[in-house]
């Protein structure tokens, strides 16, 4: 009997493909020594480009209001205050440091009355005359913040007499509080009231967890290659808007060479609500016109605004150039967002960086909807940074 034995022919390992190689079947995946490769369409020719994938272990603690944990009315706060507000995570706090005499910029810094200008700065000094902890965000509240501290009284904060809020009110006037009797009122901004500063945030998730999260994401934008909505940008945010042909943006680094606009991650407690100004600023609405409105809001209305702010002092993915965003640029994060492709934007009101004539207004977009209108420049609304590039 013959035994017969075939033997199967081993071929050489293929070599592994590199990015920019070309593939055969767009969605293809390849794990390589250097990482994934995923075929993809650039310019009509399939080819083999590195995405990025990641596994991101965290454990969070629970805390006390004090040190950034959930906080309730009554707490001691973070900025060692008084919590007189907490819903959705939120916290607002008041000022319960020493009120008397002191010897640095504002002498009896709290125990006068004083105009509105004199009140908004003698509350913002807080910090600065070292009489409450590290933050530096104390202000003056607004209209509707001041309602609240009217309401908890009993909590050790203010008793008596009006309260100036920062809520501007067009004509020279500014919305106060009389705490005697809880009667809000429109005065020109030279009388003289009390002031009590305020400050907030968002607490840290409550329970004790850990999770393991795996993303896997394109690079072929954040590379430098062609962008589509929803691509992560170089600045590790969403693309939103992708132009025909390049647009002009007047400060941003792709200053007259910008394709695209990317909107900043969502930030863990959620994007903040901030005043607009309290003056106007000469801004316009269109596409690329965001940066340029946020240094103008700036220039005008200087620590009063807020939202600009915010958005001028992002910093994320090593980019630095991020802006308020004008109307229209707003109006099509909204737009992107409502279609599912951007993710992380709360169903509620955004400012835009553009003002209106109106009386002393600028536009906001509703992002449950998509409606844009106008209103007054005092309203606290969130903020979301975006950037050209």
């Amino acid at each position: 009997m013959v035994l017969t034995v075939f033997m199967a022919q081993v071929s050489p390992a293929a070599a592994s493909p590199k990015p920019g190689d070309r593939c055969q079947k767009a969605g293809r995946q390849r794990l390589t020594a250097t990482g994934t490769l995923r075929c993809e369409s650039e310019g009509g020719t399939l080819r083999w480009r590195m995405v990025a994938s990641s596994s991101t272990t965290s454990t969070t603690k629970t805390l006390s209001c004090s040190k950034g944990g959930p906080c309730h009315i009554g707490d001691r706060g973070p900025g060692d205050g008084i919590v007189f507000f907490a819903e959705g995570g939120r916290y607002l706090e008041f000022f319960s440091g020493d009120l008397g005499p002191f010897s640095g910029t504002y002498p009896g810094l709290y125990v006068g009355e004083y105009d509105w200008e004199d009140a908004m700065r003698r509350a913002s000094a807080a910090t600065s005359a070292g009489l409450n902890s590290i933050y530096s965000d104390w202000r003056l509240p607004s209209r509707d913040e001041l309602r609240y501290l009217y309401q908890v009284k009993n909590l050790g904060g203010p008793q008596s007499g009006t309260y100036w809020s920062s809520s501007g009110y067009y004509g020279g006037a500014a919305v106060s509080i009389d705490f005697d009797t809880g009667l809000e009122k429109y005065q020109a901004v030279s009388y003289k009231n009390k002031v009590r500063p305020v400050r907030g945030g968002y607490a840290t998730t409550p329970t004790t967890t850990t999770t393991t999260t795996t993303t896997t994401v394109s690079l072929r934008c954040a590379q430098g290659l062609e962008c589509r909505v929803g691509d992560i940008g170089p600045g590790g945010g969403t693309v939103f808007y992708v132009a025909d042909s390049t647009f002009a943006s007047p400060g941003s680094d792709c200053a007259s060479s910008c394709r695209y606009l990317e909107a900043a991650p969502a930030p863990s407690g959620g994007d903040p609500k901030l005043p607009w100004g309290r003056w106007w600023a000469k801004t316009r609405f269109g596409i690329g016109s965001g940066m340029a409105n946020t240094v103008a809001i700036i220039k005008d209305n200087g620590l009063w605004a807020g939202a600009a702010i915010f958005a001028d002092d992002y910093v994320n993915g090593g980019k630095n150039d991020w802006h308020l965003p004008s109307g229209e640029e707003l109006w099509e994060l909204s737009d992107q967002t409502r279609r599912g492709n951007v993710s992380g934007l709360a169903a509620d009101i955004y400012w835009s960086s553009t003002y209106t004539d109106n009386g002393f207004a600028a536009k906001f977009v509703d992002f449950r909807d998509g409606d844009s209108w106008h209103t007054g420049l005092h309203n606290y609304f969130r903020v979301r940074p975006v950037r050209a590039f």
